[in-house]
C-alpha cells in the first residue's frame, strides 16, 4: 500500500472523545499515516504512541462551552457524565446499582473547536464520541469541524439517559443538514425492571450507535482539488468498520477521481476474504437461485425470528458483539459480559 500510505502519511486525523480504541480499525499498515487524538482526562491514554504517525494527548474536557465543570464519576464507568441522571430512568431499568456516585471532580473543559486549534489540527477525518449525553452540544460547538469531517460515530440516545440530554433525532436533523449520511446504526436494547424480564427476550431501544459519512456529492463540493485524497479516506475507514459493501460503493462511484496506483491498492483492499460470513452469503445465495429456495429462505428466517422472540437468549445487539469478536474488534470478556447482560437485564459489570 505505497502509494496509499505516501498519499495520506501525516494527514488522516482520528479523534477519539472517550478513549474507546477509535483508530484501533485501521488496518496496522496504514496505521503509521494516522494522527490519533485522544480526549479523556480521567481514562489513561488507549493506545501507543508507536503505532501512529503521531499521537496527541488533550489533558482538558471536551463541552460544548468553555470553563470549569463538575463531572460526576459513578460507580459503571459508562454512567459517568457532566449530566445529572433521571431519576425515573434509574427506578424504571434498576440502574442504581450503576450509577451510585463515586465522586465530583472538576475539570477544566474547552469546546471541540478550541482544543483542536490549541493542538494546531484543523481538520478531522474520523471523529468518534462517546460523551455520555454530550454527543449533541459537542457537535454543534464546532460547525467548522465537523462539517468537513469524513466519517462521524456517535452515542446518541432514544430515551435520553441524562437531564438535558437531546432526543436522537436533533443530531440526525443536525448533521444531515451538514451533508451526512447514516450507513449503519448499532441499536441497544434495555429491559425495564419487570417481575419476569430474565424470560423475556424484548426491551426498548433505548440508545444507537450510528455511524455517519459525509455524501459523496458533497466531499466534492467541500474539499474540491482534495476529494481523491478525502474518498480514499472514506473507502478505508468504511472497510475498517465493517461496512465492506458502502466501501465498495464508495470506490466505484469514485474510482475515475483516483490515481492508478492508488485504486490498485485498494481494489486489493477491498476484495472479500474467504470467512464465515462469506461462505453463509454463498450458501445463501445458492440456495435462493434453487427453485424454490426462496421460499425455503422465507420460513427458515420465520422460524428463527419465532425462536428468537421467545428467549432471553438473543438479542440484535448480542449478534453485533459476536459479530466483532469474530472480526477480533472485542475481546472475550465483552461477549461474556453481553452474556451476562442477556440474562440479568441489566448493564453488564
Amino acid at each position: 500500500m505505497k502509494s496509499i500510505v505516501k498519499l495520506l502519511h501525516g494527514d488522516f486525523n482520528i479523534m477519539d472523545i472517550g478513549c474507546a480504541k477509535a483508530a484501533d480499525i485501521i488496518v496496522p499498515q496504514l496505521r503509521k499515516t494516522v494522527t490519533i487524538i485522544e480526549v479523556d482526562p480521567i481514562t489513561p491514554p488507549a493506545t501507543t504512541e508507536s503505532e501512529y504517525f503521531n499521537k496527541i494527548v488533550l489533558s482538558k474536557a471536551v463541552s460544548g462551552t468553555c470553563g470549569k465543570k463538575i463531572f460526576h464519576k459513578r460507580k459503571y464507568g459508562q454512567c459517568s457524565s457532566f449530566l445529572e441522571i433521571k431519576p425515573e430512568i434509574i427506578k424504571a431499568y434498576n440502574l442504581e446499582n450503576y450509577t451510585e456516585l463515586i465522586e465530583d471532580i472538576e475539570l477544566e473543559c474547552e469546546t471541540l473547536q478550541t482544543l483542536l486549534s490549541d493542538a494546531g489540527i484543523d481538520h478531522l477525518d474520523y471523529l468518534k464520541t462517546d460523551c455520555e449525553g454530550l454527543d449533541y452540544e459537542v457537535l454543534a460547538s464546532a460547525p467548522d469541524i465537523v462539517s468537513k469531517t469524513l466519517v462521524i460515530q456517535s452515542e446518541l440516545r432514544l430515551q435520553p439517559l441524562y437531564q438535558g440530554e437531546p432526543h436522537l433525532h436533533t443530531t440526525l436533523e443536525y448533521l444531515n443538514n451538514l451533508g451526512f449520511e447514516v450507513i449503519t446504526m448499532q441499536p441497544w436494547v434495555w429491559k425495564y425492571a419487570t417481575k419476569n424480564r430474565s424470560l423475556m427476550r424484548d426491551g426498548r431501544m433505548v440508545w444507537v450507535d450510528p455511524i455517519f459519512f459525509l455524501g459523496i456529492n458533497k466531499v466534492r463540493e467541500v474539499f474540491g482539488d482534495s476529494a481523491p485524497s478525502a474518498f480514499t479516506k472514506q473507502i478505508i475507514l468504511a472497510k475498517s468498520l465493517g461496512l465492506h459493501n458502502y466501501a465498495e460503493f464508495i470506490f466505484e462511484s469514485v474510482e475515475t477521481d483516483l490515481s492508478t496506483e492508488v485504486r490498485h491498492e485498494l481494489m486489493t483492499l477491498l476484495k472479500p476474504g474467504w470467512n464465515v460470513s462469506m461462505l453463509m452469503n454463498q450458501c445463501t445465495t445458492l440456495i435462493n437461485n434453487i427453485p424454490g429456495g426462496y421460499l425455503f429462505l422465507y420460513l427458515l428466517n420465520g422460524l428463527s425470528s419465532t425462536i428468537a422472540e421467545s428467549t432471553s437468549a438473543t438479542r440484535m445487539e448480542f449478534l453485533g458483539y459476536l459479530q466483532m469478536f469474530i472480526r477480533r474488534k472485542i475481546s472475550l470478556k465483552a461477549i461474556l459480559q453481553e452474556i451476562k447482560y442477556i440474562f440479568k437485564g441489566t448493564i453488564p459489570d
